[in-house]
C-alpha cells in the first residue's frame, strides 16, 4: 500500500527510496521554460531566437514563457526585457496552480512505496507579434515604441553571454561537505569560489576537509564521560543524570568498553502536511528505535524535509531517549531473564499497549513492531494487548516504549534493601568540572 503526500522531497538523497523514472513531457514548440538555477540572459536571447528565427528556423509570431515556484521572478523579469527589445510585442498573463507527482519505491523490506505530491503555482506570459484577445484579465498592451531598444541576434547573443575577460566568480557547485557556514579551506587545488552545496575540493563557504571537528563536551555529564570517570551508563540512571548529548550514549556504547554499539531501525517515515499561502507544504517524520539487546531501548522522531535528514535526527532524538527496561522471568529463576519482570501498561493518544509477562518459549505474541521494540529491549517471550487506533504505528511503538520504560517504576520487595547513598558524579568531581574545557581540533 502506497503512502501519500503533496510535496516534492528529495527522497533519492536515502539510501532506502528509489525514484520511479517518468518520461518526461514535451513542451510545446513556442513555449521557454523557466528554471529557477537558469540564467536570465540565456532565457532571454533564447526567446528573442524564437521570435526573430534565423537564417534555417523561420521567426514565431507567439512565444509563451512559463514558470512554477520560486522561478515566478525570472518569468516576469525574461517577459519585460522581451518586451524592450522587440517592438509591438502584446502579452496577456495567466496565474494557476498544478500538481506534481512523483513515484519512491523502498530498497529495503518493510517500507512503502511513497508517492510525493505538490500544488504549486505556475505563471504563463504569452508574447504576440500580432493583437490578443483585449478582454483577457492580463491583457497588456505593447509599450511604447520610444522605450524599446531594438537589437539584432548577434547583438543579444552577445549580451547574454559572458564577456571575455570577466574576472566575476561562477556559480560553481563547490565541493565542501555539509552546509554550514564555516570559512575552513579544504584540501585540493579548486579555484572555484562559489557558494554551492555540492562535494568538491575549493575554497567555499562549506566545510572542507582541512579540518576535522572532535566532540567537545558541552555538559558536565559529556565532560565526565569524556575524561572515562563514568563508565557505565548504569551510572547515569543511579543518579538520574539527564543526557543531552548522544556521543554520551556512543562513547558508553562504544568498542572501547567492550560493548557492541547501538543498533538502530526505522520503524515508521509518515508524511505530514501543513496548509501555507503558497500551497500545501509536506515534510516526514521519521520514527527511529535504537538498542542494545541487553535490557537498553531508545524511540526517537524527527521531521524534516528531506527523508535522510529525519532519519539522523530521529536517531540522534533516540540516543537522548535511551532508557532501562527490567527484565525478568515468568516461573523459575533459572537461566539470564527473557520477559518482563510484571504486567506493564503504556499509553499514547488512543492506543494503549499492555505487555504481560510470558513462559520461556513462547515468543513475541503481537504485532510486527511490537516485536522489534521487545528486540531492542533484549525481551524474548511476552504476551501483548492493545486497543484503540492501532493502525497509527507511530502511536503505537510509543504505547510500547512507554510501557517499558514504567518497567522501573513498580518498588517490588526485592527492591526494598537499604540504599547505600553515593555521592552525585558532580558533586565528587567537582574540581575537574571547575576548570573551563578548552576545543580541541584535530588536523587530518
Amino acid at each position: 500500500m502506497a503512502s501519500t503526500n503533496e510535496d516534492r522531497v528529495n527522497v533519492r538523497d536515502s539510501s532506502k527510496y528509489k525514484l520511479v523514472e517518468k518520461e518526461k513531457e514535451t513542451a510545446p514548440e513556442n513555449q521557454v521554460r523557466i528554471r529557477s538555477n537558469g540564467r536570465v540572459g540565456g532565457y532571454i536571447t533564447y526567446a528573442f531566437k524564437m521570435l526573430k528565427g534565423d537564417d534555417e528556423v523561420p521567426g514565431k509570431k507567439t512565444v509563451s514563457i512559463k514558470g512554477t515556484g520560486q522561478s515566478l521572478p525570472k518569468v516576469v523579469q525574461v517577459a519585460e526585457l522581451l518586451k524592450r527589445r522587440v517592438k509591438g510585442l502584446h502579452s496577456t498573463s495567466q496565474l494557476g496552480s498544478q500538481e506534481f507527482e512523483d513515484e519512491y519505491e523502498p530498497l529495503e523490506e518493510g517500507l512503502e512505496k511513497v508517492t510525493t505530491k505538490k500544488i504549486t503555482t505556475f505563471l504563463e506570459i504569452t508574447l504576440s507579434t500580432e493583437a490578443l484577445d483585449t478582454k483577457h484579465v492580463g491583457y497588456q498592451a505593447p509599450i511604447p515604441e520610444d522605450e524599446v531598444e531594438e537589437l539584432t541576434l548577434e547583438e543579444m547573443e552577445t549580451r547574454g553571454a559572458r564577456a571575455e575577460g570577466d574576472d566575476r566568480p561562477k556559480r560553481t557547485k563547490g565541493k565542501g561537505k555539509g552546509k554550514g557556514k564555516g570559512k575552513g579551506k579544504g584540501k585540493g587545488e579548486g579555484k572555484g569560489k562559489g557558494k554551492g552545496k555540492g562535494k568538491g575540493k575549493g575554497k567555499g563557504k562549506g566545510k572542507g576537509k582541512g579540518q576535522k571537528d572532535v566532540w567537545t563536551p558541552c555538559t558536565k555529564l559529556g565532560r565526565l564521560v569524556e575524561e572515562g570517570h563514568i563508565k557505565s551508563i548504569e551510572d547515569i540512571y543511579l543518579h538520574s543524570l539527564p543526557v543531552k548529548e548522544y556521543q554520551i550514549i556512543d562513547k558508553l556504547f562504544g568498542e572501547a568498553n567492550g560493548k557492541e554499539p547501538l543498533k538502530d531501525d526505522v520503524m515508521k517515515i509518515s508524511p505530514v502536511q501543513k496548509q501555507t499561502t503558497a500551497g500545501q507544504r509536506t515534510r516526514f517524520k521519521c520514527f527511529v528505535g535504537v538498542g542494545d539487546g541487553a535490557g537498553h531501548i531508545g524511540l526517537g522522531w524527527k521531521t524534516g524535509k528531506e527523508v535522510a535528514t529525519s532519519i539522523r535526527g530521529a536517531i540522534i532524538h533516540a540516543k537522548i531517549n535511551l532508557i532501562p527496561v527490567r527484565r525478568g522471568y515468568w516461573g523459575s529463576k533459572l537461566g539470564s531473564p527473557h520477559t518482563v519482570a510484571m504486567k506493564l501498561t503504556g499509553k499514547c493518544a488512543s492506543v494503549t499497549m499492555r505487555l504481560i509477562p510470558a513462559p520461556r518459549g513462547s515468543g513475541i505474541v503481537g504485532s510486527p513492531a511490537t516485536k522489534k521494540m521487545m528486540a531492542f529491549a533484549g525481551v524474548s517471550d511476552c504476551f501483548s494487548c492493545s486497543q484503540g487506533h492501532t493502525r497509527s504505528k507511530g502511536n503505537t511503538i510509543k504505547a510500547c516504549y512507554y510501557a517499558l520504560r514504567n518497567s522501573y517504576g513498580f518498588l517490588t520487595p526485592d527492591l526494598w534493601a537499604p540504599t547505600q547513598f553515593m555521592k552525585s558524579p558532580f558533586q565528587a568531581h567537582s574540581d575537574l568540572l571547575s576548570v573551563k574545557p578548552v576545543k580541541v581540533v584535530a588536523e587530518e
